[in-house]
């Protein structure tokens, strides 16, 4: 199996994923690849981590990567922290894993 799968979880309202956010890069990158100690999807966004910049940034890139409205998706966890958890309301846990598949 895969090794970022450590990084999705079933919820009972979607899916959750685990996130590392490396803020103020050139662009925006979902996914940016798999941190297997932390066990953690990497995202980059370009926006500074201030004034709720970057958690912005990273609902727009998890909503275009997932072709979802921004309202489906919640930063539940680390909303002042690189480390986030993530819940994805409007998919399900196959279609997430299939989609992270063919981009890891």
């Amino acid at each position: 199996m895969e090794e970022f799968i450590g990084a999705v979880k079933p919820h009972k309202s979607g899916v959750m994923l685990s996130l590392v956010v490396t803020p103020n890069s050139s662009k925006p990158v979902f996914p940016a690849g798999y941190d297997k100690w932390r066990q953690r999807l990497e995202v980059k966004v370009q926006s500074p981590p201030s004034k709720n910049k970057a958690n912005i940034e990273v609902i727009d890139v998890l909503s275009k990567f997932f072709n979802i409205r921004r309202g489906d998706i919640d930063i539940v966890a680390g909303e002042h922290s690189r480390m986030k958890q993530v819940l994805i309301k409007s998919v399900n846990y196959e279609t997430v894993l299939n989609k992270l598949k063919g981009e890891l």
